[in-house]
């Protein structure tokens, strides 16, 4: 066997007498750095799922008796949702959905549906689509 081939060996043999790694202070550390920025990362999407609870609402139909008689539908609120909220919207892509809010931010909060008919490229049809799916919060 050839000197090379025996380093090879060797370098790829545990060493029972080096120490844990995972136990120095570095690694220490990157745990105490790793574990806070996870409790961040969740405090600040519970944070933020609040907020948008406010902009998107769900209703549920229900007959008589209470109980559901269709699933949950998502309701998104014309005088506060933001751009990515409103594309959630049929027949609204990002160029209506700034509109919207451009609209929104020149003329105030809108009072019913129809008022979206002063934004460019919403018509009729549009306006017939978006029917099931906003709601709109008083100011």
């Amino acid at each position: 066997m050839d000197t090379q081939q025996t380093h090879q060996q060797e370098a790829h043999q545990i060493d029972p007498q080096a120490p844990d790694w995972s136990r120095t202070p570095a690694a220490m550390v990157a745990s105490v750095i790793l574990g806070l920025a996870a409790i961040s990362g969740l405090i600040w999407s519970i944070a933020h799922e609040s907020r948008s609870d406010q902009r998107i609402t769900t209703q549920s139909t229900t007959t008589g008796d209470q109980t559901p008689s269709a699933p949950a539908r998502l309701l998104i609120d014309l005088n506060t949702a933001s751009v990515h909220e409103l594309q959630m919207l049929p027949s609204i892509g990002p160029k209506i959905a700034q509109r919207i809010i451009d609209d929104r931010s020149e003329h105030g909060s809108y009072e019913s549906l129809k008022d979206l008919d002063r934004v460019s490229g919403i018509g009729p049809k549009t306006l017939a689509k978006l029917t099931d799916w906003v709601t709109i919060s008083t100011p």
